[in-house]
């Protein structure tokens, strides 16, 4: 089977953010194929990895959402979009990474796609 690939390509004004910053950025899609897709969607989120000895522990969640709406419901072959966003640093924790613990913050970007 032939597959087509999508490449989603996430970029953010700066590489450093404080709590209650404004995230801007913008999010360019290629397509392949023409792709049927209603939006995209952008999740802030955090991990949380313990380590101790030979235990591991880790925990995550999404702070942050955002819906991008594609125009006219599609994403055409050949062609490049490009959609802005905004989002709000949450007021923490902050990024930490130690011999044992560790918070990550990413950026995670879906295209919605329909049938």
């Amino acid at each position: 089977m032939l597959r087509h690939t999508t490449h989603i390509t996430v970029l953010l004004e700066q590489s450093q953010y404080q709590s209650g910053d404004t995230l801007r950025g913008t999010v360019s899609l290629f397509a392949e194929k023409d792709i049927r897709a209603s939006s995209l969607r952008l999740r802030l989120r955090w991990q949380a990895r313990i380590t101790s000895g030979t235990s591991h522990h880790s925990d995550e969640g999404v702070v942050s959402k955002v819906l991008l709406e594609l125009p006219d419901g599609k994403l055409r072959a050949g062609y490049q979009l490009i959609l802005p966003f905004e989002l709000t640093a949450p007021d923490g924790p902050a990024s930490y990474h130690g011999s044992t613990f560790e918070i990550v913050w990413t950026l995670h970007a879906k295209l919605l796609t329909g049938n």
